[in-house]
Parts: C-alpha cells; structure tokens; sequence
C-alpha cells in the first residue's frame, strides 16, 4: 500500500508556492546535496527561459537572497546574483486559474519602484495546468516566460534525494498535471473524441482547426469556457461583420465544439444580440441565417454526415453541425475535410456579405 501523499489533499496554489519557496531555499545552502543542486537547476531554466543568449549553468549562480511569499503580493519572489550581476525572479504561480487584474505588469511596476531595486527583473508565469491562447499573449505582453508542469519535472525527475517533501510532490505532479497533459494531443492524433469532456482537447483539437483554416474575414481569436452545466466548450471565431443589424450591431460567425445529448459535436454559428431588437432586424437576422445555411449546403459535399441545424435560436444560430463518431466523423477526417468546406465558405460569405 501507497503512503498517502500530502499533495493529494494540499492541491492549491498556496501549497505549490510553498513548495517553490522550500526547493529555492534549499538552493541557498547544501543541507542537501541533492536539493541544493536541484533548486539550482530550476533556476538556471528559469533564467534560461528568460534569455535566448548567454545560457547559463549552476557554477554561474554567485548566490541567492531574499525569498519571499507575497512581496509586493507576489506569489514568490528571490533575488540571485548570476554572473556577478542582480537578478529579481517573479514567480506568478498558478493551478487552473488565469492572469487577472493586470497582475504581471503591476508586478514588475511596484519592483522597479524599490529603492534598491534588482538590475534586472525576470517575470517567470508558473502554471502547472493547461496553459491557453489567451495567457500565452498576455505574457508575451508584459514579458514574463512559461514555466509549466513538465518544466518544473524535469529537474525533480532525476534528484536521488530521499526527501518526502520532494517526493511526495515530484509523484503528485507527475500524476496530476505531466501524464494528463502529455495525453492531450495524442487524443486527437488516435480519433479518441470522447476525450472531449476535458477543455484542453476540445482547446488543441479547436487549435489544429485553426492553423488549418486560416482563412477568415476581420478579426479571428478562440475562446475557451464553461457552460451553466459545468461542461467546456471552445469556440474559434473566423468572421466579424462590424456594425451588420441597426448600424452598430456586430455579427459574428465561429466553429463551437460542445457536448448535446446526441454526443460531441463541431458547428458553425452565427452570433449577433439582436434578441430585444425591433422585429425588422429580428427579420433581417434570419434572412441572413437561411443565406449562410443554403451557402454551406452548397459546398458540404459528402466526405463528412451533417446533421440538420437547430431553428429555435435567434440570437446564437446554428449555420451546420456534425457530430462526432468513430466512422465519418471522426477527429482526423474532421481535420482533413474541413478546411477545404472551411475556405470555398469564407469566400462565399465575402461575397455574401460585400466584404
């Protein structure tokens, strides 16, 4: 029988900062041979993560003061000095949660107001789960890097010290975020869609869709949430008609990927706020739904089974749907099909739409 492990029960940020902050300080004295070269090492990754150039080994940390938790409410943050130069590490530690409140930049503001500041600030994003579009360019804006599960694993995998603490964690990382994510692609490669119950796969199937149908009209992003049910869905926007209902309602048309009764699903829907609208752009609304229904009939062809759209909704309405299988539809024939659907009807929609 297993020893319980602490990690299990401990799963929140606080006890991953704890954790970052117990390895950092053993990186400041060998009490431990073994942690002490292993704390050096996640700062070496760290720092070279931080720099294209000039990469550096443990024998290049000089030395390693003032840790702390919430520092200028940081999560964790050390000074070191590498090659004879003062380095300030920013830990943003996170789980599953995201950047908010423009945390990064304000980090690195408060820091550079210290009286004696470092002569250079590292902003590290630490996030043992699945990392998202949209927090990958919130890093590239405030220049943090990512440091992820499988980052933080690699120097632990390989420490022969016989730490419980350590252990204990390296085991619980491994299980809980490295193994899990390391599965995420190869769901889509193997056509496993009922993998889609967890966000991450519907996230990288929604990505791979993406960079194969590049074709779109304005602004293009992806979005990733949850329903009121607790299920995920992801969302890759391809179309924006600005201003199309009353002159300031904006129109936009996206790939969903959710979940109905039926199973797993892909669609194309047209969104618009037009549910306390007059009934003429109500009227409107719908003409232009029939025009994009008949234009993707026209080009769906029979590689792929569609199944008929729903007609209830006005404000998010289905354009096509197909659902997911292990004979048609399946992941890989999805990915294969659809981006030639996906071009001749962004070209219809163009002409459409005057655009």
């Amino acid at each position: 029988m297993d020893l319980p492990n602490l990690f299990t029960y401990a799963t929140s940020e606080l006890s991953q900062d704890a954790f970052i902050c117990y390895l950092i300080k053993h990186a400041m004295e060998p009490i431990d041979e073994e942690l002490y070269r292993t704390g050096r090492e996640l700062i070496v990754i760290m720092y070279n993560l931080s720099h294209n150039s000039g990469r550096i080994t443990i024998q290049d940390i000089d030395e390693i003061n003032k840790l702390e938790k919430q520092f200028h409410k940081i999560d964790v943050y050390f000074e070191a000095k590498i090659l004879d130069k003062k380095y300030g590490f920013i830990i943003e530690d996170k789980t599953y949660s995201k950047e908010h409140s423009n945390q990064l930049m304000r980090y690195k503001e408060s820091l550079a107001s210290e009286e004696y500041p470092p002569e250079e600030i590292l902003g590290i994003y630490f996030k043992t789960g699945y990392v998202f579009e949209d927090e990958i360019k919130k890093c590239i804006e405030a220049e943090y890097v990512i440091l992820n599960a499988e980052g933080l694993y690699k120097p632990l995998k390989d420490c022969q010290s016989q730490d419980q603490i350590l252990n204990q964690y390296r085991k619980f990382l491994f299980e809980e975020y490295v193994k899990p994510q390391s599965q995420y692609a190869l769901s889509i490669s193997s056509n496993n869609y009922k993998a889609f119950d967890q966000l991450p796969v519907k996230y990288e199937y929604i990505k791979e869709l993406k960079e194969k149908c590049p074709e779109h009209i304005n602004e293009t992003h992806v979005e990733c949430s949850n329903n009121r049910s607790g299920t995920s869905w992801c969302q890759f926007y391809f179309a924006t008609f600005e201003k199309t209902y009353d002159g300031d309602i904006p129109e936009y048309l996206f790939y969903r990927i959710d979940e109905k009764k039926r199973g797993f699903y892909l669609r194309i829907n047209l969104y618009s706020t037009v549910k306390n609208a007059c009934e003429t752009v109500r009227a409107e609304k719908l003409r232009r739904v029939k025009l994009f229904r008949k234009l993707f009939r026209s080009l769906q062809g029979t590689d792929l089974q569609f199944a008929d759209p729903a007609k209830k909704a006005i404000i998010e309405c289905e354009v096509a749907i197909l659902y997911f299988d292990n004979d048609v539809n399946t992941i890989q024939r999805t990915l294969k099909y659809m981006p030639k659907i996906h071009k001749a009807f962004v070209e219809g929609a163009k002409q459409l739409t005057d655009h």
